[in-house]
């Protein structure tokens, strides 16, 4: 005689759940998913008289929000990358982003000084996790101070090193903004027709196309530096002459 196999414990996911079985099957507590709702990251349920039920899209849902919040993304954040559906947006925007540092860690990782990290963040240089929909630093952050640590190393004065970091930082946020007139609007290379097909394409696309912008600015940064050591070494005066032994 053969042993039928027991059920499984709770409703198959493709079944209207109440919201305990959804908290069953997302791992999930049920005051988590009342307060996604409450935030505007999860859809209300469907009512079917007198009971509210949830379906497969709720699961999955939750799925994507466990994801996002992976990433160490504010609520805020992932509250509009679910709303404009451009998960995309996150894998090519923050597959970087692992990590997770608050200031005194992120010091302490890098090697620095913990007010070193206050000073390049009033400089602009360290962006706060606030302004990038982030609930922590990351190995973006722990890179950046890692290598202000190693100038320091060679010698470089620490008032020029964030002086230095500041200019780029100042002048990188100027193209920053025209290039965002350019692919918000096409300055003055794109009609208005295209402008549309371009966004749709670009938010499909954002991913690679982060690729190539990436070698274009290394290629723009590394030919600028030696033009700046050629300028420097054309400007500079001539050796002296060793003086005639009489």
């Amino acid at each position: 005689m053969t042993t039928e196999p027991a059920p499984a414990s709770g409703p198959p996911a493709a079944q209207p759940m109440r919201i305990d079985d959804l908290a069953h099957e997302s791992g999930l507590t049920v005051d988590t998913i009342r307060y996604y709702q409450r935030e505007g990251l999860l859809e209300p349920p469907v009512r079917k008289g007198r009971t509210a039920v949830y379906g497969p899209a709720h699961l999955h849902r939750l799925d994507q929000i466990r994801d996002l919040q992976a990433r160490h993304l504010s609520l805020a954040a992932i509250r509009g990358l679910l709303a404009t559906e451009r998960l995309g947006l996150a894998e090519s925007l923050f597959a970087a982003g692992e990590g997770d540092y608050t200031p005194t860690q992120l010091a302490v990782a890098a090697k620095v000084d913990r007010d070193l990290v206050d000073e390049l963040e009033r400089a602009g240089v360290l962006r706060s996790p606030e302004e990038l929909g982030r609930e922590s630093y990351d190995d973006a952050d722990l890179r950046l101070l890692t290598a202000v640590r190693r100038m320091l190393e060679l010698g470089l004065p620490r008032a020029l090193v964030v002086r230095l970091c500041e200019v780029y930082s100042t002048h990188f946020a100027k193209m920053q903004a025209q290039v965002l007139e350019l692919f918000t609007r096409g300055g003055d290379v794109l009609a208005a027709g295209d402008l549309a097909t371009f966004h749709e394409h670009i938010a499909d696309s954002l991913g690679e196309v982060l690729k190539p912008v990436q070698s274009i600015l290394d290629y723009a940064h590394t030919r600028s530096v030696q033009l700046m050591t050629m300028q420097a070494l054309r400007d500079a005066p001539p050796p002296r002459k060793p003086a005639k032994r009489s």
